[in-house]
């Protein structure tokens, strides 16, 4: 599906494909695209279908290729079901015309027709095309930033009760942590695009252009670093919650450990009087039974309150 925005007489307008000028800022968005509409692109731009269908057919990582026209790839964060993965897409520059190729809905590049429709954003189509392209990147970026919010509010509550993590709240953790390591390697990559397209001086672009796309760049080293420390975090959640499970099984197993030994004792003694002896110490005496449950009880204690000396319980 090809869908044409254009500025036309102070109004943001659906136009048809025939109807794009090149002389003027219009925006093409190829979501899926059949094959006769790649060939319509590639007839009016002289870009090769092929590069058009790479996002489509591959799993691209970002990369930042120039000649007659630029080409960008660039990864987007993508909700997919539970999860935040990241999802690639290509910006094609030619002329005054800034062309995105999407296999998967981005959620920013959707929400940016919404606010066309609405006749909102006109100061994209009146600014430079090199602002256009800042100002979607700099919105993909702001897409980080709110996935890694929402990770750093999930850390935060799973903090708030470190002691007796569920397993929903363990699975939420590594889902957190999964994501945050998408997000190293997408950023890494986003970094190295922007930071050749802050050298870059294709033609389209002009000084202002090339400020605005170093601002950028900084801000992404920014997501890196804010990245880091949120994995850093997850990681040292999980190693509280292993220190406290150890804890826990030392803990339970000096337990099991100390009611053995107190036990063995009482069981030891009833097991020599139990043997099939004709004399045996305390079987004739009238109180015997009764000396020796008192022996058994007093030793059973004395084991217990050593233990108690010593901090073993």
């Amino acid at each position: 599906m090809i869908t044409v925005f254009n500025l036309v007489k102070n109004k943001i307008k659906k136009i048809n494909f025939e109807d794009i000028e090149t002389k003027q800022i219009s925006w093409l968005r190829l979501v899926k695209p059949k094959e006769d509409e790649l060939e319509k692109v590639e007839k009016l731009t002289k870009i090769p279908k092929q590069e058009l269908k790479e996002v489509i057919e591959d799993d691209e990582r970002s990369r930042l290729e120039k000649s007659s026209f630029l080409q960008i790839i660039y990864r987007a964060p993508y909700l997919e079901e539970d999860d935040i993965v990241t999802v690639p897409f290509s910006i094609f520059i030619y002329k005054n015309l800034i062309i995105t190729v999407e296999n998967k809905k981005i959620r920013r590049l959707e929400r940016l027709q919404e606010q066309f429709d609405k006749q909102q954003r006109k100061f994209l189509f009146k600014n430079t095309i090199g602002y256009f392209l800042h100002y979607l990147l700099l919105k993909i970026n702001d897409d980080f930033l709110f996935a890694l919010d929402k990770v750093e509010q999930t850390a935060e509550v799973i903090k708030e009760k470190t002691t007796e993590l569920s397993q929903y709240s363990l699975e939420k953790l590594y889902s957190s942590n999964l994501t945050l390591t998408y997000f190293n390697r997408t950023l890494i990559a986003n970094i190295e695009v922007l930071s050749i397209l802050k050298r870059s001086y294709f033609r389209e672009f002009n000084k202002r252009d090339r400020e605005l796309l170093t601002d950028l760049y900084y801000e992404a080293l920014q997501l890196l670093d804010m990245e880091k420390i949120q994995r850093e975090v997850i990681s040292n959640l999980f190693n509280f919650q292993s220190i406290i499970a150890s804890n826990r099984l030392n803990r339970f197993m000096k337990l099991i450990t100390s009611l053995a030994l107190i036990i063995m004792i009482p069981t030891f003694i009833t097991g020599v009087f139990g043997m099939n002896f004709k004399y045996m110490p305390l079987v004739e005496m009238q109180y015997g039974f009764y000396y020796l449950l008192g022996g058994m009880a007093v030793l059973s204690i004395a084991i217990l309150l050593i233990f108690r000396l010593i901090d073993w319980l």
